[in-house]
């Protein structure tokens, strides 16, 4: 099975997507390939690949193909990647990171205050 390609969407060439557009007459390929839903990212590979050798492969072909006949499967979880949680995520840290930095310097201005307050109540008790 080390002769087959890995799932991968990105390696599908431009002439792949414009086969995959015909074919799928006018539907973008794009969309089923980052939607996220596993049995169409794996059928329009499938489609994608069976459509180079064979301009009259079908959709409904593509659907009845095990994927790991078409792909090499041993490298774990195959669909699509999904990069764009990446973006929100740097920004969340650099946010809890200087608000983290700023919360200690009042902190340490608060107790000092507080222990001056604390110490003329202190001898005025006994």
């Amino acid at each position: 099975m080390s002769g087959l390609p890995p799932p991968d969407p990105s390696a599908l060439s431009p002439n792949d997507l414009r086969r995959l557009r015909v074919k799928l007459n006018g539907r973008s390929p794009e969309e089923l390939l980052g939607s996220g839903v596993t049995e169409d990212v794996f059928q329009t590979m499938i489609l994608a690949i069976k459509l180079r050798d064979d301009p009259e492969f079908t959709w409904e072909q593509a659907g009845d193909i095990a994927p790991s006949t078409v792909f090499d499967m041993t490298g774990g979880e195959p669909p699509p990647p999904t990069p764009p949680p990446a973006g929100p995520g740097g920004s969340g840290g650099r946010n809890a990171g200087s608000t983290s930095r700023k919360r200690p310097t009042a902190s340490a201005s608060a107790p000092s205050s507080a222990a001056s307050t604390a110490s003329p109540a202190t001898s005025t008790t006994p």
